[in-house]
């Protein structure tokens, strides 16, 4: 029997005797009992049945979307990769010298091994693996149902005629309640961001239908963390999906050789990674996900919470001889808004209801600019007071009126989000695009020039969305890449996220690049 078996063995015992100890409110309890036995290669990938596992060429890739994921997905390895030395020696530093245990997995016996495991129950599982698979399937990692669902609500009716016929709306029908449609942009960006920002404030338990019940816990990456050894989790929607070895139809990194589109009778989804509208909507949901999880640590233990300045303000390569990497001789730690970068553009090509301003003789005012819509005005404005509280962690953070005033800043800003993204507002028009482009370019002219790589990167990531919207034909990414640009290639099973800042970076360089963007897009 493996390590892993025995420890199956051994931790199931003490999650179901313990669970009864557990006290969840009501209102926090998932309604969804979930399968106990649910594993992808059997109840997904079935080939007999003619589901998501067959090999056949020249059919659907949504017929492969199983074996793919399986052969190719990173998600499939995320819990793999807590069983590991290196995962071991990260955990190592959080428990401290009071808990001295080999330093090698393979070393560790029943009691250590259990300890190890009731960790990464508590700190990783939420993100690592399927919260909607019982403890004896975690090696599954990330599977189907973390993204699409709880496989309890796909029965047989999803593959009905009656369902499929129902199209874009087959997800707002009643037999659709617990699917997720990941089709969609705003969905999409919720669900990635859930793990890869983070959230806190979580509560309640899953439920299964062997009678067994497991608590709901936090999606967090603290500076503690990244400080044993857990890599930084930049995110952007865009940029993961052009590097995603995708299961459905695109044509960026289809992971499925087989695949044509001509196969698959079908345009590319909605959520696709050179989309404008992908990068419109992942900036905001995912601006949002951020302030949410800033709102919620504030006062916490931890606070300040480092991982909310730039790690390069304090962490320099130390065989450079250089004491800064980011062009900058500030003497504190600079706040890292890199999901806040670009929301402002975000906002100009979103189709935003007309603003509430009224000029002398009672008539709407028009705005002179894209960018003057009272909502942007509000952003921006609540945006430079959050930087201005964040703009060195101590010794303000303990201040409790500080405290307070930014968590009211947070507030404000999530409202002006929810507000666009519960009812789902468009792209602008097409004719609009050009216009705003050309403003944009003007306006970053104007602005100092970024002197960080998280604002960099930002920039360029917005210049290629517009750059490339409406230029299907061309090359992509439509701007020359540099050494401490993000990669584009596509991700292999077993290879780490790259989202950390690049010691590469260059900002007298980029400048130079940023002039030359600024004129292509006049």
């Amino acid at each position: 029997m493996t390590l892993w078996n025995r420890c199956v063995a051994l931790i199931f015992s003490v999650f179901a005797c313990g669970i009864a100890s557990l006290s969840f409110g009501q209102e926090a309890t998932l309604p969804i009992v979930n399968k106990s036995d649910f594993f992808v290669t059997q109840s997904c990938n079935s080939a007999s049945a003619n589901c998501h596992g067959s090999k056949v060429q020249a059919t659907p890739i949504w017929s492969h979307a199983g074996n793919i994921w399986v052969d190719n997905d990173p998600h499939r390895n995320a819990y793999l990769s807590l069983l590991t030395d290196k995962s071991l020696a990260i955990v190592q530093k959080l428990w401290g010298n009071d808990q001295s245990v080999p330093q090698r997995i393979k070393d560790l016996e029943n009691e250590d091994y259990l300890n190890y495991i009731g960790f990464l129950e508590k700190n990783c599982s939420s993100c690592h693996a399927s919260e909607f698979a019982p403890i004896s399937q975690r090696e599954q990692g990330v599977d189907c149902q973390i993204c699409h669902g709880s496989a309890s609500v796909w029965g047989p009716d999803h593959y009905s005629p009656e369902w499929k016929a129902l199209g874009d709306r087959r997800f707002q029908d009643p037999s659709a309640a617990g699917r997720l449609n990941v089709e969609s942009p705003w969905i999409a960006a919720k669900v990635c961001g859930s793990c890869h920002i983070g959230e806190l404030g979580r509560s309640g338990q899953i439920e299964f239908d062997d009678k067994t019940k497991f608590p709901i816990e936090q999606r967090e990456v603290s500076h503690k963390l990244m400080a044993a050894g857990h890599p930084p989790t930049y995110f952007e929607l865009s940029h993961f999906l052009l590097k995603y070895p995708k299961h459905w139809w695109d044509q960026d990194n289809v992971a499925a050789s087989q695949a044509t589109k001509a196969a698959d009778k079908k345009l590319p989804s909605p959520t696709a990674a050179r989309s404008l509208d992908t990068w419109r909507v992942g900036k905001l949901v995912n601006a949002k996900q951020r302030l949410e999880l800033l709102r919620n640590r504030i006062g916490k233990e931890e606070w300040p919470e480092f991982t909310e300045h730039r790690c390069s303000s304090c962490h320099h390569p130390l065989d450079t001889g250089i004491q800064k990497s980011n062009g900058s001789d500030l003497a504190f730690a600079q706040w890292d808004a890199w999901y806040l970068e670009q929301v402002d553009l975000a906002l100009a090509i979103t189709k935003l209801p007309p603003a509430g301003s009224n000029n002398a003789d009672g008539s709407a005012a028009i705005p002179q600019s894209y960018f003057d819509h009272e909502t942007i005005s509000n952003w921006n404005d609540h945006r430079t007071k959050l930087e201005g509280l964040l703009l060195n962690p101590l010794p303000a953070h303990h201040d409790a009126k500080m405290q307070e005033d930014l968590a009211k800043t947070c507030t404000t800003l999530i409202e002006l989000l929810n507000r666009i993204i519960d009812r789902e507002f468009p792209l602008v028009e097409a004719e609009d695009i050009p216009k705003i482009k050309a403003e944009w370019a003007r306006r970053i002219e104007n602005f100092q020039a970024p002197t960080s790589w998280e604002q960099a990167v930002q920039l360029k990531l917005a210049a290629q969305a517009l750059i490339y919207h409406g230029g299907s034909d061309g090359p992509y990414p439509p701007i020359p890449l540099s050494d401490w640009d993000l990669p584009v290639e596509m991700w292999k099973r077993k290879q780490a996220m790259p989202y950390e800042a690049s010691r590469d970076f260059e900002w007298e360089k980029f400048n130079q690049q940023l002039r030359e963007l600024i004129e292509s897009l006049k």
